[in-house]
């Protein structure tokens, strides 16, 4: 029986099944993110067949929120702002499942906006305060977000 490795690089996810010269490569396009509405952890994969008779290995994606970060473990990339850990499952159909042994962090921020107030606002001490002001944002806010907010 061929002797069966599985081994993983930290920040390049590499699984490798020694002896047969099945392999995959994950590497991630980045480990910091900002927020923007959308799923993220980007990669690149490479699937070596080498010699396994598998004509179609497959492989999934773990994601896990790390503490403070409360998320899955789902196999949907994350949105929202936190750290997380992603980790890779090859299945072989004529070797089997193995799981990857490391995982790869990567950080989701805050997307930074300005707020201007327009020139020419006033507010008299004591009065209520109006119903709006007007402002520009450095950049658009995405999907349902939203500016909250008072005048203290």
């Amino acid at each position: 029986m061929k002797k069966r490795i599985l081994y993983i690089i930290l920040g390049v996810m590499l699984l490798s099944v020694k002896g047969v010269g099945q392999s995959i490569t994950i590497v991630p396009t980045s480990v910091s993110y900002i927020y923007n509405s959308f799923r993220q952890f980007s990669f690149a994969n490479n699937i070596d067949q080498g010699t396994s008779l598998d004509p179609s290995p497959s492989y999934t994606m773990t994601y896990v929120g790390v503490f403070p970060t409360v998320y899955g473990p789902s196999s949907l990339r994350p949105i929202s702002v936190g750290t997380y850990q992603v980790s890779a499952v090859l299945t072989l159909s004529d070797l089997g499942t193995f799981n990857s042994t490391n995982t790869v962090d990567f950080t989701i921020t805050q997307k930074p906006i300005t707020i201007t107030a327009t020139s020419g606002q006033t507010k008299v001490y004591g009065a209520a305060d109006p119903t709006s002001y007007a402002y520009t944002l450095s950049a658009p806010l995405l999907g349902s977000d939203v500016l909250t907010g008072a005048l203290t």
